[in-house]
């Protein structure tokens, strides 16, 4: 998060000369590619976000394959951020936006319609529209969702009523997500683990997998 490194008077470039050799010891024992997802704090503003996109024009980073909004979903307006999100498409990011997660459905409409993400975190409350699950299916825009952090922050009243398989089994692209492991000890195993209680069959697990391959961005 540009936005943040900013706020606490580091610069955007030396954080990156730090992490980049961790990155590459990962990778050369081994352990898998590193991408990086860029994030803007919804709640300070188009005009943060923005400067996200010009930390990473100004010190460009191979690792950058996306460009996504969090924090607080009932603060700024979705449409405040049209412009930001059509940089970045320009920038050949790809996008993704929190959504459906505090607020309801609505939240969803707005995101497919004015920001046209690659991806959307959460979503989850798109299920109360039942004309945007269909929507959502044929666009089959993915839904990055983490049952542990829904049931942790209340989203959810209860883990047996939520509505992932629902989703997943009216066709729409579902995948698994930690959220914030630190926050939540989320793992991707244990979300496996999580919807396999939830009644998930083997067939409908692997699907998971496969869709969460590729709606990668990078």
């Amino acid at each position: 998060s540009p936005a943040l490194v900013a706020r606490v008077g580091f610069r955007w470039g030396d954080v990156v000369d730090a992490i980049e050799p961790v990155f590459l010891r990962h990778e050369e024992a081994g352990h898998g590619q590193v991408r990086v997802l860029l994030d803007a704090v919804r709640q300070w503003g188009p005009e943060a976000a923005a400067k996200v996109l010009e930390a990473h024009r100004a010190r460009p980073w191979h690792r950058v394959v996306g460009f996504g909004l969090g924090g607080d979903e009932t603060s700024v307006p979705t449409r405040d951020f049209v412009g930001v999100y059509a940089r970045a498409r320009s920038m050949s990011l790809g996008t993704v936006v929190h959504a459906g997660e505090w607020l309801g459905s609505t939240s969803v409409d707005e995101a497919l319609t004015l920001l046209k993400p690659s991806r959307i975190a959460h979503g989850v409350r798109a299920i109360e529209d039942s004309g945007l699950v269909n929507r959502l299916a044929r666009l089959g825009t993915p839904l990055d969702v983490c049952l542990t952090s829904n049931l942790a922050t209340g989203v959810i009243g209860a883990a047996e009523n939520h509505p992932i398989l629902e989703l997943l089994r009216r066709g729409v692209r579902v995948n698994l997500s930690t959220d914030d492991p630190g926050l939540f000890s989320a793992t991707l195993a244990g979300e496996y683990r999580r919807l396999a209680r939830l009644g998930a069959t083997g067939n409908e697990l692997r699907r998971v997998a496969a869709m969460a391959h590729a709606a990668k961005m990078g």
